[in-house]
């Protein structure tokens, strides 16, 4: 679990208690590596829509993409960075602090994808969700038949912004 540093894993189970980030890393939480999605890019980018949870030899957090991508935090410039082997002039950056590990709804400023735009900012979300739960801003899942309850189930209300009631 994180330690009490921003973005810094360990594997030591018994730190787990002292995990100050346990409500925010909720794919974390997990001792096997959790496979994640992330949802929201064009069928044909350059990025990998499967990505795996890792450690660098540090202790940062890093994600690996099933094909090609790679994901880490830069923390001189406190952004997330996604980047694409076959196609090193495709990037992506969200500017959201460490300690999210990148998890749930967050902004990315895409260049140089294969999505036909040289220039792009999408909204995509990185989760650990499955079919019938909804992700909310900060990655945690909820079950579908939360969303749109008028409920505050997710904590920042995302799951009750943009409903049609």
């Amino acid at each position: 679990g994180i330690d009490g540093v921003d973005g810094l894993w360990s594997d030591d189970r018994s730190k787990f208690t002292k995990f100050p980030y346990k409500e925010v890393c909720f794919s974390c939480t997990s001792f096997a590596r959790p496979v994640l999605t992330i949802r929201g890019l064009c069928s044909g980018s350059g990025f990998d829509t499967r990505i795996t949870f890792s450690l660098n030899q540090d202790g940062y957090v890093e994600y690996f993409g099933e094909k090609n991508s790679f994901i880490n935090f830069d923390y001189e410039n406190n952004v997330w960075i996604m980047t694409s082997l076959p196609f090193p002039r495709a990037i992506a950056k969200a500017e959201a602090a460490g300690q999210t590990l990148g998890l749930g709804s967050k902004t990315w400023f895409i260049l140089n994808d294969q999505c036909g735009k040289k220039h792009m900012e999408k909204v995509l979300k990185i989760t650990s969700c499955i079919e019938g739960q909804f992700t909310c801003y900060d990655g945690r899942c909820v079950d579908i038949s939360k969303r749109c309850d008028s409920v505050n189930d997710c904590d920042d209300w995302s799951d009750e912004k943009e409903c049609n009631l």
